[in-house]
């Protein structure tokens, strides 16, 4: 074998090399990343269901709920919000009266895990419809309306023209950029798991 041939040969194989890691390593940071960002069927058909019915990205509610609560449907915040979603009373309260329209129904449902979805998924939609990107919408449901309107009033604007940079608190800014940045993840996941049930 001369010396052209053999550097050809150590060429191609450093090629296919660089190929086959590139890939290993693409699987296991999928699989890094699956684990970190879990799609329990418990919950899962709950957002998929009213993601759907009140016309929101599961995706991003899924995100929502990865940083809120990180899938402790049991969790109770020091600030008083509770379950997958993190509402507190006043919140479910709220939407029962005056988004769902459903008053006959007890506060208590805050525990249940499907309701608690659903109305924190109704609650989301409510204010998507009140601010003008995504970002303002995550504030929102985070730090509360009435604090947006507040941090807003401040830097001289309107809702409409608030922008999250603008944020004066710091941990609503890490959670709005941690569900953002999980919401494409869960897109991907569930954008697989689609693909993968279409060939069943």
């Amino acid at each position: 074998m001369n010396k052209n041939v053999r550097r050809s040969c150590i060429f191609v194989a450093i090629i296919l090399f660089s190929f086959a890691f590139g890939f290993l390593f693409d699987k296991a940071c999928a699989a890094v990343e699956m684990k970190k960002h879990p799609t329990d069927p418990a919950y899962t058909q709950y957002v998929m269901k009213y993601a759907e019915e009140y016309g929101t990205d599961p995706a991003l509610i899924l995100a929502v709920i990865k940083t809120a609560s990180s899938f402790q449907n049991g969790l109770i915040s020091d600030e008083g919000k509770i379950g997958y979603m993190q509402l507190n009373e006043q919140q479910f309260s709220f939407v029962r009266d005056s988004i769902l329209k459903r008053s006959q129904e007890d506060v208590g449902l805050i525990y249940h895990p499907e309701k608690n979805i659903e109305y924190g998924v109704a609650y989301y939609s409510y204010l998507s419809a009140e601010y003008s990107n995504t970002e303002m919408t995550l504030a929102a449901y985070f730090a509360g309306p009435d604090t947006v309107a507040r941090w807003a009033a401040e830097s001289g604007l309107d809702k409409s023209g608030y922008v999250l940079e603008r944020i004066p608190d710091a941990k609503i800014n890490r959670m709005v950029k941690k569900t953002m940045k999980s919401c494409k993840i869960y897109e991907k996941i569930l954008n697989k798991e689609s693909l993968g049930h279409g060939k069943e």
